[in-house]
């Protein structure tokens, strides 16, 4: 039954009744849908040109793909009614998303949607006639053996079990096949299989016996809807994965989509589906997918798992069309809240929850006098809280919506504040006090605000059970006490229809390619699980403590480099392996960083292995690095600091030789938004003996360096300093032989005149003294030049005269002339 979105304590009502007839409902033309009234309009945006499409497409950036004219089908695995588990945006042109509703045909993918939803039943070889169930199992086997890309189409025609053969012992039901995706062992989606006719049973990837590392998967073994083996032969068991049956789930949800089509444009005169797209759909239909995933399946495993399963349906993967579940779910309230009146001209009316969320956003604009309401700060942005039961568990979150734009749905970005999400078999009666405890973790995030709408969504019990709880929940409450309210009262409370995830996530997919008017609407969540790593020194067979890298409520997406050397490891060996790294600077590892210790260091870089580890519920001491529980590893151990030396045989072609230990790298670890971890490894690919060559001959080179550097600038200034003592001994020796001889000259203390004399003959001063003896008859003394005793006279017959240095003894006596007349002005 299709639920009205209506409004309890905001807008008063029931679950039905007030607020229009919900957008998600959309009869096709000419018929009635499964209820509600027969004439309900179909809501769309107003007829576009294609150049103003074209323009407003290029306004976003939007890359034009070979999907550009094929419908964007979104599945929300968690729907509380089967109907309600697929939606889909319209290829190109601007329209709200379409439902996916009843089919009158038997045989059909929207009667098998209708009947089974996102559970996978399969015809039973031995229990369906006129051979169905041997060519139902032929088809199975031949996309197991060969892959699903190709052949899931023909998985879907020929094996899934339609109305038309629904009979006792016809077919064999797999429950919930999504729940397991990824999943190493059943302890990790509870500890049973969920029932049905095919049980989820511990297995291998390769079909071997579980052996407890990262190759175990859950598996649902084939044997029920397999043919007996010929006589004398053996029967060779198959079973099949939780993301292939995923996979299957997610072709006939395709297929689903492509009837509904072909029978619309059926009735809609002039219009048929693309002849190309009709013949795709004879083999695997290539529509794009977009997915909503709760809170509590945010891992890495269900996140690697569910693009497997995207693929093996035939369909390109695009992580851009993976979609949180709280917020696809906001996103499809508050469009299916926008209702036409047939009888006003004009395209819609506020109601219900876009009335509280717009009041919101003029109150706390008003506030701040922001009169462009455009919430581009937080104290701008309106405050939400989703929560969300399915059979499987609780999705709490704290969003606010901001960055106003001209789209359908008028705001750019979903914030999460704060989230709790956790697996629980009883989520109603669980999720009262994890709220309690997510309402103190959003008091210290956003201080003195509080929800201004609570928007639930699930079934229609669960929602009503919901709401009673969240009136009675004390700390919901208190966040919205006043004045003459001291002890608080129940918020805006919203009921949601069923679809509203599916509506939701193909609004939002229909965003992210551009084919909505407005910007693209960009999510921003927090982390609901923690990611750590378990740093082991002493290889396998002593595992370490797990050290948490992102915890929970951190934003995403995030990064994180880790360096580590092999001196590093060697040090916390000595130590006794403790979790943490020791400092580069720390006297252990300057220890063992000696070429000494280089057989430790190798050992230790061979030994070091790193362990990614991911908790997905919150509760306990899950920030304590003590504590080990609810760790699960994600993939098998990494080696950072050993890579595998590669050889050529032979023949010249390349094979893995030893293993060599590096001596340091760098291991960066970043997780996206829906928590898919990625790992890349850096550094130098340098052996723990070569790194120690290396360091050795840098270190040579380096000093060499400082010497040459020494001795280059440190000749300059020994140069400069000598030539300046130099300078100023023989201008003084100069001056002293001036004062002595010829003491009534005005110039004969002129040391400025001296200097520059000296510099004049600083090639040849020897040259100067000749002069001197020659000009003055006294000898210029080597030393001692201030005693007057050391000026002896030169003796006749000892004198030579040079007649080429009578030009420059002229000079000698012009520079005292100019030094006397200097020191006379």
């Amino acid at each position: 039954e299709i639920m009205l979105s209506t409004s309890v304590g905001g807008a008063g009502g029931g679950m039905g009744g007030a607020g229009g007839v919900a957008l998600a409902y959309q009869a096709p033309p000419g018929a009635s849908g499964p209820s509600g009234p027969a004439a309900a309009p179909k809501i769309t945006a107003a007829p576009t040109s294609a150049a103003a499409l074209g323009a407003d497409v290029s306004q976003k950036k939007f890359v034009a793909s070979s999907t550009d004219g094929l419908p964007l089908v979104a599945v929300d695995f968690e729907a509380p009614t089967s109907i309600a588990s697929v939606a889909y945006a319209p290829a190109g042109q601007v329209a709200m998303p379409v439902p996916l509703y009843a089919s009158k045909r038997p045989d059909g993918a929207r009667n098998y949607i209708e009947k089974n939803g996102t559970n996978l039943r399969l015809l039973r070889a031995d229990g369906a006639t006129n051979g169905a169930g041997t060519a139902s199992f032929k088809a199975l086997k031949r996309m197991l053996l060969r892959g699903g890309p190709g052949n899931v189409g023909r998985v879907v025609r020929e094996s899934l079990c339609p109305a038309s053969l629904e009979e006792v012992g016809t077919g064999a039901t797999i429950v919930s096949p999504h729940g397991y995706l990824g999943a190493r062992n059943l302890t990790a989606v509870g500890g049973t299989s969920s029932g049905g006719d095919i049980p989820a049973v511990l297995g291998t990837l390769d079909g071997a016996s579980p052996r407890g590392d990262d190759d175990d998967r859950v598996v649902f073994p084939l044997d029920t809807v397999s043919p007996p083996p010929a006589e004398g032969k053996k029967k060779k068991k198959l079973s099949l994965l939780p993301d292939e049956a995923a996979g299957i789930v997610l072709a006939a949800a395709k297929r689903a989509v492509f009837e509904q089509r072909v029978e619309v444009a059926a009735l809609q005169k002039g219009k048929k589906v693309d002849e190309e797209e009709e013949e795709n759909a004879l083999a695997d239909i290539p529509y794009p997918l977009a997915v909503s995933i709760p809170g509590y399946h945010l891992s890495d495993f269900y996140v690697e798992a569910l693009q497997e399963a995207v693929a093996y349906s035939g369909s390109n993967v695009d992580l851009d069309l993976f979609f949180h579940r709280h917020a696809a779910a906001f996103v499809g309230a508050f469009l299916m809240r926008l209702k036409k009146d047939p009888k006003k001209n004009k395209s819609g009316d506020w109601d219900g929850l876009i009335r509280v969320v717009m009041g919101e956003v003029k109150r706390l604009a008003d506030n701040r006098d922001q009169k462009g309401k455009k919430c581009r700060s937080a104290n701008e942005q309106p405050v939400i809280l989703t929560v969300g039961l399915t059979a499987s568990g609780y999705d709490i979150h704290f969003l606010q919506v901001g960055n106003m734009g001209n789209g359908i749905f008028p705001f750019e970005t979903i914030n999460t504040i704060a989230s709790s999400c956790a697996l629980s078999s009883s989520a109603v009666t669980d999720f009262d006090d994890a709220l309690s405890s997510l309402i103190k973790n959003f008091s210290r995030a956003l201080p003195g605000r509080r929800p201004c709408a609570v928007v639930t969504y699930g079934s229609e019990a669960d929602q009503a059970e919901v709401h009673k709880k969240m009136k009675a929940n004390t700390a919901l409450r208190q966040l919205h006490a006043t004045h003459s309210s001291p002890d608080g009262q129940a918020p805006n409370l919203f009921f949601t229809a069923p679809n509203v995830v599916s509506i939701g996530t193909a609004a939002l997919a229909a965003s992210t390619e551009g084919r909505l008017p407005g910007g693209a609407i960009a999510e921003r969540p927090v982390a609901s699980w923690a990611v750590g790593i378990r740093l082991n020194f002493f290889g396998a067979g002593k595992p370490g403590k797990v050290r948490t890298v992102f915890d929970y409520d951190r934003r995403l997406p995030a990064s994180y480099d880790i360096d580590i050397s092999a001196a590093e490891c060697a040090a916390a060996r000595a130590r006794g392996g403790s979790c943490m790294i020791p400092d580069a600077d720390d006297k252990d590892v300057k220890k063992y960083s000696q070429s000494k210790h280089i057989p430790d260091r190798e050992t230790a870089a061979k030994a070091l292995e790193f362990q990614i580890v991911q908790k997905v519920r919150r509760g306990g001491k899950y920030a304590d690095e003590n504590d080990d529980c609810g760790w699960v590893p994600v993939g098998g151990p990494l080696k950072p600091l050993v890579y595998l030396e590669v050889k050529q045989d032979k023949d010249g072609e390349e094979t893995e030789g030893e293993e060599i230990g590096r001596e340091n790298a760098t291991l960066n670890i970043s997780v996206n938004t829906t928590g898919l971890i990625v790992t890349k490894l850096g550094g130098d690919r340098e052996s723990v003996v070569q790194y120690t060559r290396t360091a050795r001959s840098d270190k040579v080179k380096y000093y060499l360096g400082i010497l040459f550097a020494i001795l280059f600038f440190g000749g300059f200034a020994a140069k400069s300093y000598w030539d300046e003592y130099t300078l100023n001994r023989d201008a003084e020796r100069l001056m002293a032989y001036y004062k002595h001889i010829t003491p009534d000259k005005l110039g004969a203390d002129n040391i400025r005149n001296a200097r520059y004399t000296v510099y004049r003959y600083r090639a040849n001063l020897d040259r100067l003294w000749r002069r001197l003896e020659v000009r003055y008859g006294y000898k210029v003394p080597e030393s001692n030049w201030h005693d007057l005793e050391s000026y002896v006279k030169v003796e006749d017959g000892e004198h030579v005269h040079d007649l080429d240095l009578d030009d420059e003894d002229d000079e000698i006596e012009s520079s005292e002339d100019d030094g006397e007349k200097k020191d006379e002005l």
